[in-house]
């Protein structure tokens, strides 16, 4: 199942964008890089290789453990970039230069409607992707609650 964020390509064209917008269980929006979102098929979409979510490998990615000489409580940060690809599309990325690993999860709300994004433990001293959103879409653009737990 495709997520927001991710980095697919057409299987009928030769077009690729991220998904930034799921319209139902069939079908998902997908901007390219001229900005233009396009209503497609699930099935008419494949992952390009070497594209994948920040927010898969989160969990895998287990870092060595470092001991740092002096604790560090703060530094969490969130960053909103444009994509090099397009610059219409904008991911956000959760700083963590905290020497806690974070617990988080991110829900959105529009129009009465809740769904969750993302979820995962951010390692310390480390960033993961979190949401990818259309910049044309600015006013319409969802509500967000983060919630993390600090360990």
């Amino acid at each position: 199942m495709f997520k927001i964020g991710d980095y697919v390509r057409f299987i009928d064209e030769k077009r690729e964008g991220y998904i930034t917008r799921i319209i139902d269980s069939a079908s998902v929006g997908v901007t390219d890089e001229d900005g233009f979102e396009i209503p497609v098929a699930v099935g008419n979409l494949t992952y390009v290789h070497g594209h994948h979510s920040n927010a898969d490998t989160a969990n895998n990615a287990m870092p060595a453990a470092k001991v740092d000489e002096q604790f560090i409580e703060d530094g969490v940060y969130l960053a909103v970039a444009e994509d090099n690809k397009g610059s219409v599309v904008a991911h956000f990325t959760l700083v963590n230069r905290t020497s806690f690993q974070l617990l988080l999860t991110l829900k959105t709300e529009k129009g009465g409607i809740f769904k969750g994004d993302f979820a995962g433990v951010i390692q310390p001293k480390s960033s993961v992707q979190v949401y990818t959103a259309n910049l044309g879409d600015l006013d319409n653009w969802p509500s967000f609650t983060f919630q993390s737990l600090f360990f």
